[in-house]
């Protein structure tokens, strides 16, 4: 049914096909009022149609959504909680999800990447796009607006002289020690747990949460190698509001433990006599543990990453007159290092627990770009005969004996 109204305008209001109609819908034009109406007709008949009652606003649905993150390590969903209360509910909070289209979405994304940047951006169009499909599969609205949106791509810099035009993805080597820095940074180290805690680290390029979940048992220190299998995670997850807008206190912040980043994290990692050494003599002095961790806290407790920093390599680092750097860049100074003394890529892949060769070649793209090799040498010795790789006379073999090559014809 359309109803023209004294003032031009044009109420819709279609049957719902069951002797009933819908909630009426107003329109400027007689033709837009028609082309409603046509949809309508075509949505109830296809069994598309919802009805706007049905249609939760966003707070409803991320709450809902936010609870099924209950088996998420709890770092991710603490990641979540802060997404949505921080950008998604300030901006959706009592929109009607239907009304959150495409284009909507585009401009959300846009003003995002103005604040935050191109990660973060992803990230949170992404937990969006997670709670809009949990409305799609439980059919109280009929598409998911963010399925259409490719993910955003970088913003193009302008390369100005006096530019560093290496990869933004790549690790910046002014925030890497090298290895004389590290040799220096060792030798500063406070007998005990800071020199086994920093030695570990740096000559096993071990993640800081791999190297506080390492246990005894998988120290071997007569095999001189460790096993790396777990990783361990801290974070205070916050539970959804209740319906008067509370929520559960977080308890205490405490370690948790879960199997290593990938499948291909999970590796063994040779560790050289003079690691042994100092591993043997930490273990004289490490305080008992129950659940037999290399690097506990003094109680014997799991140790928080953030002691590790403040505690131990900071001062460590004043000490060395060295510029300040965080646990993780130890990392970057093992793979650095083995990459500079020309080590194969598939070795620092393994030894870093990369999931394949090209993710080290991109991050350490720098490294490798700049660690000189004789293989232009080769090449021309193997092209031109200047060098051994090249024979005198091409040979082939016949019968197990060699022969020289015929001349082309």
């Amino acid at each position: 049914m359309i109803i023209k109204r004294s003032n031009g305008t044009y109420l819709v209001r279609p049957a719902d096909g069951h002797g009933g109609r819908l909630r009426g819908q107003t329109f400027k034009t007689k033709r837009a009022a028609d082309a409603y109406k046509d949809e309508m007709k075509q949505q109830i008949r296809r069994g598309e149609y919802i009805a706007p009652e049905r249609i939760p606003i966003f707070v409803e649905k991320a709450e809902e959504w936010f609870l099924t993150t209950g088996n998420c390590r709890p770092g991710t969903a603490a990641n979540y909680r802060v997404i949505l209360d921080n950008w998604l509910l300030p901006k959706f909070r009592t929109e009607r999800l239907d009304r959150i289209d495409v284009q909507t979405c585009e401009k959300f994304r846009a003003e995002l990447f103005g604040k935050t940047g191109q990660c973060n951006t992803n990230a949170i169009i992404a937990v969006l796009g997670r709670v809009l499909e949990m409305a799609r599969r439980h059919k109280q609205i009929r598409e998911n607006p963010t399925d259409d949106l490719p993910p955003v791509a970088a913003k193009a810099k302008e390369i100005l002289a006096g530019d560093d035009e290496s990869d933004s993805g790549t690790v910046d080597p002014a925030k890497v020690l090298n290895a004389d820095e590290v040799a220096l940074l060792l030798s500063h180290a406070a007998a005990g747990f800071d020199r086994a805690f920093l030695t570990t680290v740096a000559l096993t390029g071990m993640r800081q949460g791999e190297a506080l979940s390492l246990r005894w048992s998988e120290v071997d220190l007569v095999g001189s190698k460790i096993e790396v299998g777990r990783t361990a995670t801290w974070a205070r997850v916050l539970s959804a509001k209740a319906e008067d807008g509370t929520r559960e206190k977080p308890g205490p912040m405490s370690a948790r433990y879960f199997p290593t980043k990938t499948k291909t994290s999970k590796r063994t990692i040779p560790i050289p006599a003079a690691l042994v050494s100092i591993l043997r003599a930490w273990k004289l002095q490490c305080p008992p543990s129950s659940a037999d961790l290399v690097f506990p806290a003094p109680d014997g407790t799991a140790l928080h990453r953030s002691r590790t920093l403040k505690g131990c390599l900071r001062p460590t680092l004043r000490r060395a007159k060295l510029r300040q750097v965080n646990v993780h860049s130890l990392r970057h100074s093992f793979a650095s290092v083995l990459i500079m003394a020309g080590s194969p890529v598939t070795e620092v892949q393994h030894l870093l627990g990369h999931s394949s060769a090209a993710i080290t070649l991109k991050v350490y793209s720098h490294y490798f770009s700049k660690t000189p090799t004789d293989s232009i040498k080769k090449l021309a010795g193997a092209i031109l005969g200047t060098g051994p790789a090249r024979h005198k006379k091409d040979t082939f073999t016949v019968d197990g004996n060699v022969a020289n090559a015929p001349k082309s014809a």
